[in-house]
C-alpha cells in the first residue's frame, strides 16, 4: 500500500522525531483486544489533528463521531465477509457506499479509493472477474485504520 497520499502529520499517539512508521507504531501500541494486530498493513492515513480540523475543533464531537465508527465498523466489515460468502453483491455494493462518505471525513483515503474500485468491479462484474481479493485488500485496510484510531481515542480520552 502505499502512504504518500495520506497528511504527512504524525498522530498525537506517535512520538515526535520518531523513526517508527505509523503501522508499526499501530501494531506495536493497539490494544489486543482488537483482534487486528496480525492483520495491521503498512499505511493507515487517520490523522487526529486533520479529523478534528474535519469538524471545526470540537473535540467533543470528534470523540463521540470516533467512537461511533469504531463502534459500528468492526459489524459492517462482519457483514461485508458474509456478503462476500454468500455472494451477495448487492450487500456488498451497499455496506461499501454507505461507508465512503464517513471514512472521507476521517482522512481515510486510500480506503475510500479503494472503496470506489470494488464498487466499479462490482457495477460492471467480469465474467472472469473476482472481487473477493479487493474486498479482504479493503477490510484488512479498513482493520489498520481501526487500530490507530482506536489508539488515537484511547490517548486522547487520556489527556
Amino acid at each position: 500500500m502505499n502512504v504518500t497520499n495520506c497528511p504527512k502529520h504524525l498522530p498525537p499517539t506517535q512520538p515526535p522525531n520518531s523513526p517508527m512508521g505509523t503501522a508499526e507504531y499501530a501494531t506495536l501500541s493497539a490494544p489486543g483486544g482488537l483482534g487486528v494486530i496480525d492483520s495491521v498493513e503498512p499505511g493507515p492515513c487517520f490523522q487526529w489533528a486533520v479529523f478534528l480540523q474535519a469538524v471545526d475543533h470540537e473535540q467533543a464531537l470528534a470523540l463521540e463521531l470516533l467512537a461511533l465508527v469504531l463502534a459500528q465498523t468492526p459489524g459492517e466489515m462482519l457483514a461485508l465477509e458474509q456478503a462476500l460468502t454468500e455472494n451477495d453483491l448487492g450487500a456488498l455494493r451497499r455496506i461499501i457506499h454507505s461507508q465512503k462518505a464517513s471514512f472521507e471525513v476521517f482522512g481515510l483515503l486510500e480506503v475510500v479509493q479503494l472503496g470506489r474500485a470494488v464498487e466499479q468491479q462490482l457495477a460492471a462484474p467480469q465474467p472472469d472477474g473476482d472481487v473477493s481479493g479487493l474486498i479482504r485488500q479493503y477490510v484488512r485496510m479498513l482493520k489498520a485504520e481501526l487500530a490507530l484510531m482506536q489508539l488515537v481515542l484511547q490517548t486522547t480520552q487520556e489527556w
